[in-house]
């Protein structure tokens, strides 16, 4: 068998884990354990190895080459980190907009843990520090001890014991290292068998964006920058360093290169006219600074920042300016430490799914190589702008820096409209929650339940061809209804998710399933559905136009003086409709209430209307005649309505949010719920009856089942098996794979 190097080998197992994927689709998830176990394996010596090379690192220093580093070096590093943190935050740009709507949840708040930086960035207990993974916490303490033993005469031992554990740890990383094309085939097995193919889209983006931009930096931005603030040309930089970058991309290890780069920056300074006295000098800080700063971050470790945006992105959670901040601020201390363990962190502390490392892992075997490439420039670039500073020979060329920045600003605009633009043409999906809640069905909803006995359904749609109520029929609106053999439903066609019009043309929803239901229930054979006007249901219901109103009706005061109602069927949440942009506005209900800017749509007819007079008295009310004067006309900074019917509009109009406000009982002093109201002039029989069978759904399960069907949205995503060639190519029994 040929031997392989550590390269191939990885290419290899990367290759054969999406084969094995694509080739058992969804039966990879048997990996998943190994899969975690494997990012578990990669951390092993992570947290040991930060702290014993940053101790060593900075304690072995005199204190002449700690006052350097102290003044120049830290100086050109925060130029670094300023530089990578406006290009990380600026990539997320390229995340085009997608559909964040989804059917109501009702599972309330999240109950993830409160972000303490007290906590994250001071070590008061620096072992429970080390046992959380605080990495801000730990980096301070290593670098307090460090520095503390600057002035230390006799820490010879310490230093060399120090350096034995780091070569010990190095030698279990190698250890580790054997297993890592194992590693990477489960995990991309794994990620191949399970994820959907517009997922694994998803993930090009990260992997798309961050290999153009570390390519961007390393080969453009930073040689750019480098030649405006030293006597060095572009063309030179590019070419003395492209020996280091080219093998540290190509070995994905970053250290090997550090004798390359200090011949490198050695090089540089050859040609200017120095004397053998300060080509000495170079040569000494050459070969201190590389080593001396490799365990801090500089651009490249910026990516794992960028990685905690895009996750953010792909489960459809995008972090808002505050989230940011905090996201900065704990980043740049993590990144300190490699990406298999300050991922993780970021991701716990701002809330994420922690099995997205897995994703991280997924698409590391291609980008580590990029990644590593800029690693290699930015400490090349590190090194060259420190030396010259050291050697005064750093000259910021002022009118020629300002083009660079320019330039630089120029092509990453470029850059980051071009990738949006064409990821958002890969991932145009925004329809596709629009098609499918406008395919939602009875027959979907109810299953086998249709065919269980024979029901004329009847929809008028037309005022002028409305059945009248004839003068033989009965007072009693049960005996009416038996004697006709029809149950007569008035429904309002403007209400989601309780009766709409679905693409084919047919009456469906929530309480146009549950009338089918009552119109087994009472025995009838034929049900017609009659539309109504909500400011008018109770003269529709004593005139005898229809039986029963079924369309999201809610239980107010003054509906209870006119007409009879049922017990009620669903509680309300209520609830903003607002661009995606603007949901931070309207989260507290006091803010909302207090402004005088504001104008809030109501659709007119309903309860909604004085709810939202008492609740907003300094806002604008818009009285809407349907919501689709709230979306097509842009009427209005939001709708105020419920959640449940909130959330259903967001599924058509994928590019506005609900939000829930935090309401008090003193808000409003109606409690929000839906009932099925009938003429008050009945007799309490059919009362009873639909208060009885009202009961027996609930018992039997029915009103959950259509609730997460219709509100929910559970099964209403026709969903199918993953295609793997086992099954769709081979016909492979589908029960064993």
């Amino acid at each position: 068998m040929p031997k392989f190097g550590r390269l191939a080998r990885i290419l290899i197992a990367l290759m054969a884990g999406i084969g094995v994927g694509l080739f058992f689709g969804e039966s990879c998830s048997i990996l998943q354990p190994f899969s975690q176990a494997f990012v578990k394996i990669l951390q092993i010596t992570v947290l040991p190895f930060i702290v014993v090379n940053l101790v060593a690192g900075i304690g072995s220093m005199h204190s002449s080459e700690a006052r350097i580093v102290a003044i120049k070096g830290c100086t050109i590093m925060v130029f670094f980190w300023i530089l990578g943190a406006v290009t990380v935050f600026s990539m997320q740009l390229v995340f085009p907009r997608l559909s964040k709507a989804s059917f109501f949840s009702n599972n309330g708040g999240s109950n993830a843990v409160q972000f303490n930086p007290l906590e994250v960035f001071i070590p008061y207990n620096p072992f429970h520090s080390l046992a959380e993974g605080l990495l801000p916490s730990i980096v301070l303490f290593c670098l307090l001890l460090g520095f503390a033993m600057i002035g230390i005469k006799r820490k010879k031992i310490l230093m060399s014991s120090l350096e034995i554990l780091s070569l010990a740890l190095s030698q279990v990383s190698r250890f580790i290292q054997a297993i890592v094309p194992l590693g990477i085939f489960v995990v991309a097995a794994n990620t191949a068998g399970t994820m959907t193919v517009h997922k694994l889209l998803e993930l090009q983006v990260f992997l798309v964006t961050s290999v153009c931009f570390c390519l961007l930096l390393a080969l453009f931005a930073l040689p750019l920058l480098v030649s405006s603030i030293t006597p060095f040309r572009f063309r030179h930089l590019l070419y003395t360093a492209s020996g280091a970058v080219i093998l540290g991309a190509t070995t994905a290890n970053d250290f090997i290169t550090l004798p390359l780069i200090a011949e490198g920056v050695q090089n540089l300074f050859r040609k200017r006219e120095l004397d053998e006295e300060q080509l000495h000098e170079i040569k000494t800080y050459c070969e201190v600074l590389p080593p001396m700063v490799y365990s801090f971050p500089l651009l490249g470790n910026f990516m794992a920042i960028f990685f905690v945006l895009f996750v953010a992105w792909f489960y459809m959670n995008p972090l808002h300016t505050t989230d940011c901040l905090k996201l900065l601020l704990a980043g740049i201390p993590s990144v300190f430490g490699p990406a298999t363990i300050s991922i993780p962190f970021l991701l716990k502390i701002m809330h994420l799914p922690a099995d997205a490392i897995e994703l991280y892992l997924s698409a590391r075997p291609i980008q580590i190589h990029f990644l590593i490439g800029l690693m290699v420039m930015s400490l090349f670039s590190f090194t060259a702008i420190c030396v010259a500073s050291l050697m005064n020979q750093a000259r910021i060329k002022w009118m020629r820096l300002s083009l660079s920045i320019l330039l630089i600003a120029v092509v990453f605009a470029a850059t980051i409209t071009g990738l949006h633009s064409g990821f958002a043409v890969m991932l145009n999906t925004s329809q596709e929650s629009a098609q499918m809640v406008r395919g939602m069905s009875l027959q979907d909803a109810n299953g086998i339940w249709l065919g269980d006995s024979p029901l004329e359904m009847v929809v008028f749609r037309d005022p002028a061809k409305l059945p009248l109520p004839g003068v033989q029929e009965s007072e009693d609106v049960l005996e009416r209804i038996r004697s006709r053999d029809t149950l007569r439903v008035g429904y309002g066609n403007n209400t989601p998710a309780f009766s709409f019009f679905n693409q084919s043309g047919n009456l469906v929803g929530y309480d146009v399933q549950m009338a089918q239901d009552l119109a087994r229930f009472l025995g009838v054979s034929k049900i017609e559905f009659v539309p109504i006007e909500y400011n008018s249901i109770a003269d529709s219901l004593n005139r005898g136009y229809c039986d029963i109103v079924m369309s999201a009706v809610s239980v107010t005061p003054r509906r209870l003086k006119e007409m009879d109602f049922t017990k009620p069927y669903m509680e309300l949440n209520p609830a903003f409709v607002t661009h995606d942009w603007r949901t931070g506005e309207f989260k507290i209900m006091d803010e909302v209430q207090a402004r005088t800017d504001l104008s809030i749509a109501v659709l007119n007819g309903t309860e909604d209307v004085k709810i939202a007079e008492a609740l907003f008295p300094n806002a604008t009310l818009i009285k809407l005649a349907s919501f689709d004067e709230f979306f097509q006309g842009d009427r209005g900074d939001a709708l105020f309505d419920n959640a449940e019917i909130g959330s259903f509009l967001t599924l058509l109009h994928p590019y506005y949010a609900v939000v829930i406000p935090n309401l008090t009982e003193d808000d409003y002093n109606v409690s929000d719920s839906y009932a099925y109201p009938i003429a008050r002039s009945s007799n309490r029989t059919l009362l009873n009856l639909l208060d009885y069978w009202l009961v027996l759904e609930d018992a039997r399960g029915d009103l959950d089942y259509k609730y997460n069907y219709w509100i929910l949205g559970k099964n209403v995503e026709k969903t199918s098996h993953r295609w793997c060639i086992a099954r769709d190519v081979l016909h492979w029994n589908p029960g064993n794979i």
